[in-house]
């Protein structure tokens, strides 16, 4: 094209481009126009020099940036267009809006790790990726299938996206400036550029003359001589404002955090303040569970937030103003230290508390650390610091009962110690000295110090407390020592090893003789020769025994019989919160002999005759009691949980023994109290001989309600319904038996039972009409019970009598599930009024917690009786199982560890649905730190291996040894050992070898290195997985810690070899 002063340049116009004005927005603008004439000269003259510009250069750079004027005047005739447009109201659709706010977002996003791609439009990522405030080098990306976003680091990704030097790398990124955080306040554009269509780059008049104006003012906040301190500045009010909208809405929408902030200023603003620091770091738990979907966080996330929770603590210690206030602090100080120090560290540590270690609570966390840590521990040095701690408990010993507590605490745990590390006639044999310093003592002995007629007592080697024959230590010195020996036992013939590998044979010849050492020998039994830890001397045992003051035997009998019932791995006999919380722990939970089978449920459900499918029975033989002791637990029946069944037949303790044991604590020395449990112990052993055991108890005790009540609940058991009802009306026709309490329980059992049967009719006779079961009640029967009922709760309640008022409110629930008309459920002929039944345990349950009983063991009664209740009543006819969830998990909140409520709730979960809703209760609640125990891990472990697959036990496994409520349970880790072995295929994924077994054996051994039974595992579960050298050093580290062998390995060795050789 030429570029001649002739020609003129024409710009095409395209009609197609234009948008349709009309007429009232082209008059405003051109009124505008005329308002300002020198806007449009000044456009005309710009567009003309520009034009000239371009008529002098024909080049295709010129005919691009020709265009770009028009597309600027284009800009600014759509903007003068449309503000006029904006300012006037526009009318809404009456259609619902097409976008809402979301104020609270999804919860579910971090259960599930995901957005739910049905619920939300589709959506991209601003930036590519980028994250807020990097700089381009941190980018977010997907991650698989799930949706799933996180942090790809310098050096990961495509290779044309990997940076060598990392953030520190000079390559130029995609985005050179960071994502700003926050949305920067930004002064209003001049009139001119708005005009423009653009934000000019340099500096207007108007612009030169507010600086100008403006350095008398002071230096700006912004200026190089420092901050500014405003006045009165709007900004900062609306800052505040700001930040004060940003925490309620964060108090809703992430209220984990919300918390934070709170936690961090209460401490902040009172360093003082212990209870805030506390709180603090218990919420760095709740913190690190929500960082994780399945409640299982990485090694290094769980460090990293035990180095929190330990800085946090060294900075509340600093400002500890007393003794009590550093001992809360030393207490989770040291136990979160041991995850973060070494050994060495840890030690180090403790040494220099030195006597401020000197409390009990402290001792307990040393305790754990010595036992723990695997370098350190030796059977020696750890049992004479437990011993240690005795003397010293003993010597700061007062006539108070908290003192008398804490030795016998000290003296379980050694004992259980010893047990644990196959020392077993000892620990049993420091028992029967404790037992028989206790109850039968003589008359005149002191209680300063054993006297010198025990000793001799010990070294005659008379029938002791439960082997048969024993009269007892007062006996002994009413006789002067006139009693005889018993005969020499002859050595146990043990059966013949059952296989060709050596480390078999010797782990099986190990068992064998441990079982046959389960109690002390005599000097003149054969076969004691080759062992000595066979016979226990009384200098063997003086380390462990002392003398209960006289006026605190009838006070602390109790305490003492439930620690040696703990140790014999049995459920406490009383309802004491120092012996449950004792059962719940770790080092005292029950090892069993025979470990849960760890094979998967893969039966199929049953399938009735209308094809529906019929839900199979909750598990009720489980290998921990996690619930509160009551007659109806001891005596269940067979459609029940039983509070001893299984405990006993896994007890490590001879059941012989233990029964001859506490057959002569009820009938020698006089122990009433442990009537009903050791009735119940002869039942379980023995269910035929309860009829001579009950006809004994009742002869000793006529006046005792309980143990009538209590033998017509296991003649009931037996089947003999019949027998039973006798028993009850012989009790109620005693006048010894006169007490409303009494008679209460006794019509409640009767109706209980006729329920159970199902003859509604014999059960609302036998509680409402006073025991005629053959009149027909009338409704007056009806008012007249109940008002009784209510009244004997009230009163009782108002006096203390907690156990009669927790009576009368199960008298009352059953009452108003058979006489209540007004029913809310469906229910059939069978059935009562469960919902009434159900409102009215809610309205008792809340009395009895207004008068402090709560969460007590009454009140964990009365929710059992209501979770058997329920469970009859599904079964009895039609029912909604969203009901029957939703009262065991209302229930499960005041008793979260209740194996009873989770086993209803499990029964009533169809298991038909993706969100398995017993796991989820079981993580929200159940496990948490505060409820935390070795029976919910149990039952979660259960749960998965009766309705989820191998990774999913896999993954509760992991859960339950890596909490600090479980993770020295030396039952828990021998359950995983042979759960790892048994799938090894399935968890390997190729191969059938047994690492995957082994690595957790290892393990294992690292947090129970006291435990023989797990090192025994390598021996039995994993002999064909370990080599031969792996095999020896193992039995070199279990002889090297000084645990107790019965049987060299290397002669079993030498033994096997020789036979091979000669059968070659």
């Amino acid at each position: 094209m030429s570029s001649g002063d002739g020609d003129k340049l024409v710009v095409p116009k395209f009609g197609s481009f234009k948008s349709k004005e009309s007429e009232e927005k082209r008059r405003d603008r051109e009124d505008r126009q005329k308002r300002d004439p020198r806007d449009e000269r000044r456009k005309r003259s710009h567009h003309d020099e520009r034009h000239d510009r371009h008529r002098r250069d024909g080049s295709r750079e010129s005919k691009r940036r020709r265009e770009r004027p028009r597309s600027r005047e284009r800009e600014r005739e759509r903007h003068t267009e449309r503000k006029p447009v904006e300012d006037r109201p526009t009318q809404r659709t009456s259609g619902p809006e097409s976008f809402v706010i979301d104020t609270k977002g999804d919860p579910l996003i971090r259960r599930y790790g995901t957005l739910d791609r049905s619920q939300i439009p589709a959506y991209y990522r601003y930036g590519y990726g980028r994250v807020l405030g990097t700089s381009g080098k941190l980018i977010i990306y997907r991650d698989g299938p799930n949706d799933t976003f996180g942090l790809r680091m310098p050096g990961e990704g495509v290779p044309r996206y990997r940076d060598r030097d990392g953030l520190r790398s000079k390559r130029p990124t995609a985005h050179s400036q960071p994502i700003p955080l926050r949305r920067r306040r930004v002064a209003p554009a001049e009139e001119d550029d708005e005009k423009e269509g653009f934000l000019s780059l340099k500096s207007s008049k108007k612009q030169k003359q507010q600086g100008e104006s403006s350095e008398d003012e002071g230096p700006s906040y912004r200026s190089i001589e420092g901050k500014a301190k405003l006045k009165n500045d709007d900004s900062e009010m609306d800052s505040d404002s700001d930040a004060s909208d940003e925490l309620e809405n964060m108090e809703t929408s992430s209220p984990l955090k919300w918390k934070s902030i709170q936690l961090n200023r209460r401490v902040k603003e009172n360093p003082e303040d212990i209870e805030a620091w506390l709180e603090l770091v218990d919420h760095q738990d709740e913190l690190l569970r929500a960082s994780t979907a399945d409640g299982t966080a990485p090694d290094n996330e769980s460090h990293s937030y035990s180095e929190i929770k330990v800085s946090m603590l060294e900075k509340a210690l600093q400002n500890a103003r007393d003794v009590v206030d550093r001992e809360r602090i030393l207490v989770p100080l040291m136990r979160e230290g041991a995850k973060v120090w070494s050994n060495k560290t840890a030690a180090k540590k403790w040494a220099e508390l030195g006597s401020q270690g000197g409390s009990h609570a402290l001792w307990r966390v040393r305790l754990e650390f010595a036992l723990t840590s695997i370098t350190e521990f030796d059977y020696t040095s750890v049992k004479e610091m437990v011993l240690d701690r005795l003397r010293h408990v003993l010597s700061l010993r007062t006539e108070s009962m908290q003192s008398n507590l804490e030795a016998i605490e000290v003296l379980l745990l050694a004992t259980r110690f010893v047990q644990d590390a196959g020392y077993k006639e000892l620990a049993v044999a420091a028992w029967q000295a404790i037992l028989e310093l206790t109850f039968f003592r003589p008359d005149a002995a002191a209680d300063d110090s054993v006297p010198d007629s025990f000793k001799e007592f010990w070294e005659s080697e008379v029938s002791r407390i439960g082997e048969t024959g024993a009269a007892g230590w007062k006996h002994y010195v009413a006789t002067n020592g006139e009693d005889d020996p018993p005969e020499p036992l002859p050595a146990l013939s043990l059966p013949p090893a059952q296989s060709r590998d050596s480390f078999k044979v010797w782990s099986q010849l190990e068992v064998a003789h441990a079982n046959a050492a389960r109690l002390a020998a005599r000097t003149m039994d054969d076969g004691t020769e080759d062992d000595p830890f066979r016979v226990v001397t009384y200098a063997d045992i003086e380390p462990f025994v002392f003398m209960i003051p006289r006026p605190l035997v009838s006070s602390i009998s109790a305490s003492l019989l439930d620690a040696f019932l703990i140790f014999c791995g049995l459920p406490p006999a009383s309802s004491s919160d120092w012996a449950r919380a004792l059962y719940r722990d770790q080092f005292l939970a029950p090892v069993a002999s025979n470990i849960p089978s760890a094979d998967m449920d893969e039966a199929k459900p049953e399938v009735d005759e209308n094809e529906s499918i019929v839900r199979r029975p909750p598990i009720f033989n489980r290998p921990y009691s996690a619930f509160a002791i009551s007659s109806a637990s001891l005596f269940p029946g067979k459609d029940w949980f039983s509070y001893l069944q299984l405990q006993i037949q896994s007890a490590p303790i001879d059941g012989g023994w233990l029964e001859t044991t506490l057959s002569q604590l009820v009938f020698s020395a006089g122990c009433k109290d442990l009537s009903e449990y050791y009735l119940a112990f002869s039942f379980a052993r023995d269910s035929s001989a309860v009829k001579r055991t009950a006809k004994k108890l009742l002869k000793q005790s006529p006046d005792n309600a309980s143990l009538y009540n209590a033998y017509a609940l296991a003649e009931h058991a037996r089947g003999n319904s019949d027998m039973a009802a006798k028993v009850l009306q012989s009790a109620m026709s005693s006048p010894l038996l006169s007490q409303q309490s009494h008679r209460f329980r006794l019509h409640h059992t009767a109706a209980w039972m006729a329920f159970v049967n199902g003859d509604i009719t014999l059960s609302k006779r036998a509680l409402c009409a006073a025991g005629n079961t053959e009149t027909d009640v009338s409704f007056a029967d009806v008012l007249k019970s109940g008002s009784a009922f209510s009244g004997s709760m009230s009163e009782s309640l108002s006096i203390g009598d907690v156990d009669s008022a927790e009576t009368a409110a199960e008298c009352l629930v059953l009452h108003s599930y058979l006489t209540n008309s007004e029913a809310s459920e469906p229910l059939s002929v069978s059935q009562g009024n469960i919902s009434a039944a159900m409102q009215t345990l809610e309205s008792a349950s809340k009395e009895i917690a207004l008068r402090g009983h709560g969460i007590t063991a009454a009140g964990e009664r009365l929710v059992q009786f209501g979770a058997h209740l329920l469970y009859l009543h599904a079964t009895r006819g039609p029912h909604r199982r969203a009901y029957i969830r939703d009262q065991a998990c209302k229930q499960l909140q005041r008793f979260p560890a209740n194996a009873m409520l989770l086993s209803v709730l499990e029964w009533s979960d169809a298991g038909l649905r993706i969100v398995d809703e017993t796991r989820q209760l079981l993580r929200d609640q159940t496990l948490l730190p505060a409820a935390d125990c070795v029976g919910s891990r149990l039952f979660a472990i259960r749960h998965e291996l009766a309705r989820g697959n191998v990774h999913t036990a896999k993954a509760a496994f992991e859960q339950a040894v890596r909490s600090d409520a479980c993770k020295a349970s030396v039952v828990l880790w021998a359950w995983y050992i042979r759960f790892a072995h048994a799938h090894r295929r399935q968890l390997r994924g190729k191969g059938s070898g047994g690492g995957g077994a082994t690595d957790v054996f290892y393990r294992a051994l690292r947090h129970c290195p006291w435990a023989k039974v797990v090192f025994l595992e390598a021996f039995g579960t994993l002999a064909g997985d370990m080599v031969s050298d792996e095999l020896r050093s193992v039995y070199s580290m279990m002889t090297s810690k000084g645990l107790r062998v019965h049987v060299e390995l290397d002669v079993v060795v030498a033994s096997a070899e020789k036979m091979r050789h000669a059968g070659a």
